[in-house]
């Protein structure tokens, strides 16, 4: 099989297959590029037009994640939204539940009212009943009282049989009498006493009503409030469904492009295998020497500014990054906080150990283990630029790869390489 054939073709079909993935994840805004190149162009011409097109698809991706983080802010946003609502249904809630409590307090204070009213209206109407008996009694007794005043002394001593009876009935009604009338003043403040018991009562109970009234609005205002705060909740759930659903989306097209750039980086190992003839040696180089800067932006062989690092064991033939970096060569640190996009994979540190960290300053680990044992490298704010170091010392080869990125190998007198893409 001739490799040099074989090397264009695979990037093409790559291309290609990128192409359609960003056409299809991004219906919405399709790319006006085109998958087949002019029949007048070489093969030279083609690849250079395919890369190209796929340039515009590299646009869509910033605008992809430019899109994902919009979406992810807005669902941080709408889940602060509900669980504020939520929270003002439950306090809602809890106001609708003491006011329940309050109304059957009132109901039971207004009952009692009624009661203690019902119980002075049977006193009035008792009261007015024995007032009405004694003054029927009393009106007698002044009749009585009344006949035996027109009778003269000597009409007395006519009838001197009966005169003791009638001194008798005379002292009776002047006594009772007497009597009548402190009862009847008794009786009629006891009235007025009730009456105005009753009237207060009547009161109360008029503006425990009226209390009772608002009350009982207040919790249908709240009720409906709760309604309205429940139906807020679903319409932001429903959105929140939506916006994440739209991230699954974008999140599927990132996935996608960062499996791509896997399969570009181990095109372009490909590529450089096929070349090893056309490298330069640059001479000897020591541990942590400069030996290039990190490529600052995207190309047809890499989405983003990143250094693609492996380590193999040959001095000479392919590259295959057999060896694990992390078997005593460089350190897995702890957790950076920088969460991926893609996954949600947390990126870790990277720390020198027997080899020096290939980029100066701190360094993630962007993509751990692909096209063998290789690795992405870069830095928390980005590593556009960034000096790459030689990881041991060795000997400096250079070259150019198919997308016309630098890359580099040094190849240490113990017989492993290491192998540095994306430069620029």
């Amino acid at each position: 099989m001739n490799i040099k054939k074989l090397v264009p073709t695979t990037l093409v079909t790559i291309l290609l297959t990128t192409f359609f993935i960003g056409l299809m994840v991004y219906k919405d805004k399709p790319v006006s590029a085109s998958t087949t190149c002019p029949g007048s162009m070489s093969e030279v011409q083609c690849y250079n037009y395919l890369l190209e097109q796929f340039t515009l698809l590299q646009k869509q991706q910033g605008t992809l994640q430019n899109q994902l983080n919009q979406e992810q802010y807005k669902q941080l946003s709408l889940e602060e939204k509900i669980t504020y609502i939520s929270n003002q249904v439950s306090q809602t809630q809890k106001l609708i539940k003491s006011l329940e409590i309050e109304i059957a307090a009132h109901d039971i204070e207004i009952k009692l009212l009624e009661q203690d009213i019902q119980e002075k209206e049977d006193s009035v109407s008792l009261m007015k009943q024995e007032i009405s008996v004694l003054e029927g009694t009393v009106n007698q007794r002044i009749s009585e009282s009344y006949k035996y005043s027109f009778l003269s002394p000597f009409d007395l001593f006519l009838d001197s049989k009966s005169f003791s009876n009638i001194l008798r009935k005379t002292k009776y009604l002047i006594v009772t009498r007497a009597q009548d009338i402190a009862s009847l003043e008794d009786y009629s403040q006891k009235v007025v006493a009730l009456k105005r018991e009753e009237d207060d009562l009547s009161e109360q109970k008029t503006k425990l009503l009226t209390k009772q009234d608002a009350i009982l609005s207040e919790r249908s205002n709240l009720a409906a409030q709760n309604e309205s705060l429940k139906a807020q909740i679903e319409e932001k759930n429903s959105l929140l469904a939506q916006s994440q659903a739209k991230s699954s989306e974008l999140l599927s097209a990132l996935r996608q492009n960062k499996t791509l750039q896997s399969q570009l980086d181990a095109a372009i190992i490909t590529w450089i295998n096929a070349h090893m003839g056309d490298i330069v040696n640059s001479g000897p180089v020591a541990r942590g020497s400069i030996i290039g800067y990190v490529y600052p932006g995207t190309s047809g062989c890499s989405t983003g500014a990143h250094l693609h690092f492996g380590i193999d064991t040959r001095t000479s033939g392919t590259f295959s990054a057999s060896v694990d970096p992390f078997a005593g060569y460089l350190v897995w640190g702890e957790s950076s906080g920088i969460i991926s996009s893609y996954d949600g994979w947390n990126y870790p540190y990277v720390r020198s150990n027997k080899y020096q960290v290939p980029i100066a300053g701190t360094v993630i680990m962007t993509q751990d283990y692909h096209n063998g044992r290789a690795i992405d490298l870069s830095r928390p704010t980005g590593a556009a630029n960034a000096p790459v170091l030689s990881a041991y010392g060795g000997t400096l080869y250079r070259g150019v790869d198919s997308c016309h990125q630098n890359y580099a190998i040094v190849v240490q007198s113990d017989g492993k390489r290491s192998i540095y893409v994306h430069l620029k």
